[in-house]
């Protein structure tokens, strides 16, 4: 027994050497999500321009920059709600006014009095597919443990997003699955205002 005496002082700095590489990283964690949230101007890179819907990968690349709305017409508003879902992953509402979400087959060419197009779902900056609808259910397998990031972007039927003065249509979420309250972080470029209907 007095021979395996010399492994205990290695055994304690092995595992203060792992608290102390733990706290690192969830301070590392936290100092992104206060960065990203400080400072977000919630511009697409051009990396992920790419449509990257399964089975579609490398078949569409469409140019995501702005595209204006026009003056005469309302800046779009735009927020996003997270949800767990009681079986597993997460429910997305988008939350919407001055804007007609629709599938591209079904633009009309009559001038309208609001934006028309259609959103794309974002998820730790990876397109995952475009969005026809207000509510849809995100896997728990789209999302890393840790932070991750929800954003959502009003695109026109070019794939282009919508924007006013440079300042795009978008809105997103920060959340720990892994932690009560699993969200950290709501941004919206254009949101709603609280008792507008």
């Amino acid at each position: 027994m007095e021979s395996y005496l010399w492994l205990l002082p290695l055994i304690f700095s092995v595992a203060v050497f792992g608290q102390e590489k733990a706290q690192v990283r969830a301070q590392k964690a936290a100092q992104q999500v206060n960065e990203m949230s400080q400072g977000m101007q919630h511009t697409l890179p051009m990396s992920a321009t790419a449509d990257t819907m399964p089975g579609h990968e490398g078949m569409m690349d469409h140019s995501h920059e702005p595209v204006a709305i026009p003056a005469n017409l309302p800046v779009p508003k735009l927020e996003v709600a997270l949800y767990k879902d009681e079986k597993s992953g997460f429910n997305l509402h988008i939350e919407l006014a001055d804007f007609e979400l629709e599938a591209p087959e079904f633009a009309s060419e009559k001038p309208l009095g609001y934006v028309q197009g259609h959103a794309h779902l974002f998820i730790n900056g990876q397109k995952i597919q475009r969005v026809y609808g207000q509510y849809l259910h995100l896997p728990g397998t789209l999302f890393k443990p840790g932070i991750n990031q929800v954003m959502v972007t009003l695109n026109n039927h070019d794939h282009k997003i919508w924007s006013r003065d440079k300042k795009q249509v978008v809105a997103s979420v920060f959340i720990d699955a892994g932690k009560e309250p699993f969200i950290k972080h709501s941004f919206s470029s254009s949101p709603l205002l609280s008792g507008a209907g």
